[in-house]
């Protein structure tokens, strides 16, 4: 059986004729109050009466992976619907308390659908943005981490923006498109790309794949900023500076703030420290 939600309209599918009338059951409906609630057959997904920004496919025990290499496509075409592509989640949900004969089963079932979904993965025109995790318990988290990052914005104009020796400092940071590349600052910032990955709200996998995807360009921008403080200081302090405890930070390791999402303050700082502000 497969289930489909979108952010704010939720939108319910399934292979079979009819959708199960306890389909919502371990939803929690009450937490996701903010939430329209829409039912299509799957062959009417892409009728749907909102566009999506955020797509939940609940893979369950009647799934098959040749029904999930045939979904893949219809969502691949829903995905640039919304600016910077809307979000895909494939949920696993396996039944407990199974024979070891059924689980065994159901494990050879999910790894082949594991499978198509990376054979697939290259459909996506936005690939950093799909996702697989389990159905339930991660299933809310991941929405509700997705609604956090949805209302995150791009970084404020800076009055370093235009000026060369800054853009220098971070020219290593872009690729040969003039995209900035997570690969690159994850090696500049010496950070692991997994660590990076869940800062951004990403797979390590989607990102080795996409490093310079146009969807991540905007919080990819917040590191450029910070990088910028190379122009003034060598690598190693750098280095230094962004692992040490900033008492104009609240006395707050930078690379913390990174990584919990306070970039902006972190960007101003460098700002700052670069055009003699008073801080």
């Amino acid at each position: 059986m497969v289930y489909i939600w979108l952010m704010n309209t939720l939108l319910l599918t399934t292979p079979q004729a009819r959708i199960a009338a306890d389909a919502f059951r371990d939803l929690e409906p009450n937490k996701l109050t903010n939430w329209n609630v829409e039912t299509l057959p799957s062959g009417s997904i892409g009728n749907a009466g909102s566009i999506p920004t955020v797509l939940v496919v609940q893979v369950g025990d009647n799934t098959s992976p040749a029904q999930i290499k045939a979904l893949i496509s219809k969502l691949a075409l829903i995905q640039p619907g919304v600016p910077q592509g809307a979000f895909v989640l494939f949920a696993l949900k396996r039944q407990a308390q199974q024979a070891l004969q059924q689980v065994r089963a159901q494990r050879r079932r999910m790894q082949a659908i594991m499978d198509e979904i990376n054979l697939s993965l290259s459909e996506f025109p936005n690939p950093d943005r799909v996702d697989v995790i389990e159905y339930v318990p991660d299933l809310l988290t991941k929405l509700s981490l997705i609604e956090t990052k949805l209302k995150i914005a791009p970084p404020r104009p800076s009055p370093l923006d235009k000026v060369k020796e800054a853009l220098q400092a971070t020219g290593d940071l872009r690729v040969a498109n003039g995209n900035l590349s997570a690969a690159a600052v994850a090696d500049s910032f010496e950070i692991a790309l997994s660590h990076l990955a869940n800062w951004l709200g990403r797979t390590r996998q989607a990102l080795n794949k996409t490093p310079d995807a146009d969807s991540l360009q905007d919080e990819l921008a917040f590191f450029e900023r910070v990088a910028r403080l190379r122009a003034v200081v060598s690598k190693d302090q750098f280095l230094k500076w962004l692992r040490m405890p900033n008492s104009a930070l609240d006395n707050k390791k930078p690379l913390d703030l990174l990584a919990t999402g306070r970039r902006q303050v972190v960007a101003d700082l460098v700002d700052d420290m670069l055009t003699g502000a008073p801080a």
